[in-house]
């Protein structure tokens, strides 16, 4: 089994033509102006395969919200931990979602399915623990919108951490991967353990300007 890490590294490989403009252009670009009307260049087409032109369109579609969002001339007045979530995170895992036909997302007190029948089942998982994420992403490579794969939670707003509300979210989103897992478990109870062992269940903890990503499997 790939390690999180080899994944990374073949991803990073596998989009290695687009992460070259990319570095192109943040390193020529001195201000958001020279950002936005940066003159993005076509991708080889004899190299560049369907899944590059699309990673290439998102990347770009990103920085261009990114480049847009620095003409503002305040700053973000709330330090509510969704507010920030809102307005800078979700749209780089839309634009994701808009350019990659394999997962989707749902935002905002989104109900842990699996949590509750995890509880159901009497499996040892703490009851106290929340049922709502802010963010969850299904797989959606089988053509229908398929089990959750990805949980996110904003701990904090962008300028203030209360850590004791960082840290009951970090156990919180162990207690929801771990449920995900078990119910997979019953999924593929026919399955090989070599089959099972490639299901990943990923997090994604946003705190102040930081996002932090943890991937749970049973190895």
């Amino acid at each position: 089994m790939q390690s999180i890490e080899d994944i990374i590294s073949s991803i990073i490989d596998h989009h290695s033509n687009t992460l070259v403009i990319l570095k192109h252009a943040l390193s020529s670009c001195k201000s958001h102006v020279e950002l936005l009307e940066y003159d993005y260049p076509n991708l080889d087409p004899t190299t560049a395969t369907q899944d590059n032109r699309s990673f290439y369109r998102m990347v770009k579609h990103t920085l261009l919200d990114f480049s847009s969002k620095c003409f503002r001339a305040t700053p973000i007045y709330s330090n509510h931990e969704r507010t920030f979530f809102a307005d800078r995170v979700i749209p780089i895992f839309s634009a994701f979602e808009n350019h990659h036909q394999n997962i989707h997302f749902e935002w905002c007190e989104k109900k842990i399915k699996s949590l509750r029948t995890a509880l159901f089942l009497s499996i040892d998982i703490q009851r106290a623990t929340s049922c709502f994420a802010d963010g969850l992403g299904y797989s959606t490579l089988v053509g229908h919108m398929d089990d959750k794969r990805v949980v996110f939670e904003a701990s904090s707003g962008g300028a203030n951490e209360d850590q004791n509300h960082t840290q009951d979210d970090a156990l919180k989103l162990i207690r929801i991967l771990t449920s995900i897992l078990v119910l997979k478990a019953y999924d593929l109870k026919n399955a090989r353990f070599e089959t099972f062992i490639k299901y990943m269940a990923i997090s994604i903890q946003l705190i102040k300007r930081k996002i932090t990503l943890s991937v749970l499997s049973v190895v």
